[in-house]
């Protein structure tokens, strides 16, 4: 299952508990890393100033959970084209590189 949260102060407050928060706030940022059974794919586009959470769940047990999550992010209206790029390139390497792995990836 793939949701979807666009409250920034949530997402903040989470990236913030993982002590996953970046520096700078002035660019384009893409972020992902599992915790626990779930995939988190965060984007923050620095034009608008907002964040956007994609939780992939179960993704331990499926690996169609990444596919589910590839296709919400490029259906998603909004994103920049680099953004959208980025977010692809880091969950195809989630997906190759299998269970247990932590990206990170900036955009610019």
């Amino acid at each position: 299952m793939i949701t979807i949260t666009t409250d920034n102060t949530e997402i903040y407050n989470f990236l913030e508990n993982q002590e996953k928060i970046f520096g700078d706030f002035d660019c384009d940022h893409v972020l992902g890393f599992d915790f626990d059974d779930d995939f988190y794919l965060i984007v923050y586009q620095a034009h608008n100033r907002d964040f956007i959470m994609w939780k992939a769940t179960g993704v331990k047990q499926s690996a169609s959970a990444l596919l589910s999550l590839c296709e919400a992010v490029e259906l998603y209206e909004g994103l920049s084209v680099s953004v959208t790029d980025a977010a692809a390139k880091l969950m195809e390497e989630r997906i190759i590189s299998g269970a247990g792995s932590h990206f990170y990836f900036d955009a610019h």
